[in-house]
């Protein structure tokens, strides 16, 4: 799909025959990319950000959920501004995904009250599932879905975390490290770990992002030690909202920050399994 919606078709000639080769550089270059983050995210953790930035009782726990969920599967690169909303006339249509929609509301949640089921997945795909195409294993909406399930199912968090000890508690405290530990010793890789600040003294285990290559296979990921002295001592600031295009209008809400290795880690149960 080499064009986009918003050009007429008189224009679209005019690009092609007068305009080709400029046309064909800025597509390129805004879906250049050189690995994939796949991204599992604690829904426990996220409910208690979203009823702290959108107001209390707007996140909403599916019984359906019973552990990690997927946040996304990303297109990235080492350095610069990741790729994003790479073709917007390719629109998310959800008939695609009959065959697996029971799994998506169990595995890959919209947990925002007053949003469609399909919410998120719809952001997912417009942001992110339309700049991976150039892979022949995502190049369409079902096989983009696909296999982000799939690689939850080979690099459960839940497993990996558990068969180190590490299991969501009301009280237990843990370091950083153990849980780094814990999913290295399954991935033979180094993971990056985010968090959302519950105190001075502790922090909320929030997101784990798992690098891929472009054969899917894990990579290490590249922590940020200049982020973390940048905070040492002292409380994080919430980041600000990173805004969507008008067309995109899931709410978005603040990233989560990079764990930080000095503060103890918290890993909340969910609501269903106290």
């Amino acid at each position: 799909m080499p064009f986009k919606t918003c050009i007429p078709p008189l224009l679209k000639v005019l690009v092609v025959l007068g305009f080709g080769g400029i046309f064909c550089v800025i597509e390129k270059s805004r879906n250049q990319w050189e690995f994939l983050v796949y991204t599992q995210i604690w829904p426990e953790t996220q409910c208690l950000l979203i009823n702290e930035t959108h107001g209390s009782g707007k996140c909403i726990m599916p019984k359906v959920v019973k552990g990690w969920t997927i946040h996304g599967l990303w297109p990235s690169v080492a350095s610069g501004r990741d790729p994003s909303y790479c073709n917007d006339s390719w629109p998310f249509r959800p008939n695609e995904l009959k065959d697996m929609w029971t799994r998506l509301e169990a595995h890959w949640p919209n947990l925002i009250v007053d949003e469609a089921t399909d919410s998120l997945w719809k952001h997912e795909w417009l942001k992110h599932g339309t700049c991976g195409v150039s892979l022949a294993a995502l190049q369409s909406e079902h096989l983009y879905f696909e296999k982000s399930l799939d690689l939850q199912s080979k690099y459960s968090l839940g497993r990996m975390l558990e068969s180190s000890g590490i299991l969501p508690s009301k009280d237990k405290i843990y370091q950083l490290e153990e849980i780094r530990k814990a999913i290295q010793s399954t991935t033979g890789h180094q993971a990056q770990l985010k968090c959302m600040e519950a105190d001075k003294n502790t922090q909320l285990l929030a997101q784990v992002e798992i690098c891929l290559n472009k054969e899917f296979e894990v990579i290490d990921c590249k922590t940020s030690s200049i982020a973390n002295m940048r905070h040492r001592g002292r409380r994080r600031r919430r980041r600000p909202f990173s805004p969507n295009p008008k067309w995109d209008w899931y709410p978005t809400y603040p990233l989560f920050e990079n764990c930080l290795e000095h503060i103890s880690v918290k890993y909340p149960p969910l609501p269903q399994l106290h």
